[in-house]
């Protein structure tokens, strides 16, 4: 169900910001979509739905926090989708995706723009190295239903930063926000969705 909500959720959002954002060229409405679909902006979803307060988890899972932890709001967020396409079709998912992300859209509208710290360390490797960052996985512990993942982030092979997560993808997040405190990169002041067009 997650792989259909995450397919859903590309193509709706993509048709919703080429209709409101005409102007754009391919990369920055690629820009904007990935700010609207990462887990993230998913989970701020799955809580303004009270997702966690219906998820059946495992003991251990319940007990470390697992129906507020936001990848598995996200996770469940992209699951009901995958469901309500299948079972009432692409109309119904697309209204859902767009109510549930009303508060996300209308900051785009509003022309603020916010990028996710994985976004921004590659834009600042970019400018300052012309070189993208990579990320290294370098430990995976505890049981299936609890696994804790360590992710290190490298620039030309120089650690930046490391984080922890129960995905990689939370992992890695937290690694590229580590290396931006420790480059001193400030959170930026939202951009002008207009500013994009440069």
């Amino acid at each position: 169900m997650e792989f259909l909500g995450d397919a859903a959720l590309g193509l709706i959002v993509s048709q919703k910001l080429y209709r409101d954002f005409p102007l754009l060229n391919e990369g920055d409405l690629t820009q904007l979509k990935t700010a609207l679909i990462r887990w993230e902006t998913l989970a701020r979803a799955g809580e303004r739905l009270s997702l966690g307060d219906y998820l059946i988890l495992g003991r251990g899972e319940k007990l470390t926090g697992g129906q507020q932890r936001p990848s598995n709001l996200a996770c469940t967020f992209e699951a009901i989708v995958g469901a309500v396409l299948l079972d009432s079709g692409l109309a119904k998912a697309r209204a859902l995706i767009l109510r549930c992300l009303k508060p996300e859209l209308a900051q785009m509208t509003a022309g603020k723009v916010a990028l996710d710290s994985k976004s921004r360390l590659q834009q600042m490797a970019q400018a300052r190295w012309q070189t993208m960052p990579s990320y290294r996985t370098v430990a995976a512990e505890g049981p299936e239903h609890a696994k804790v993942f360590t992710v290190e982030v490298l620039v030309d092979d120089r650690a930046l930063g490391q984080g922890q997560g129960r995905s990689k993808k939370e992992a890695e997040s937290k690694a590229a926000q580590q290396a931006l405190k420790a480059l001193d990169i400030d959170e930026p002041a939202p951009r002008q969705a207009s500013e994009l067009c440069t």
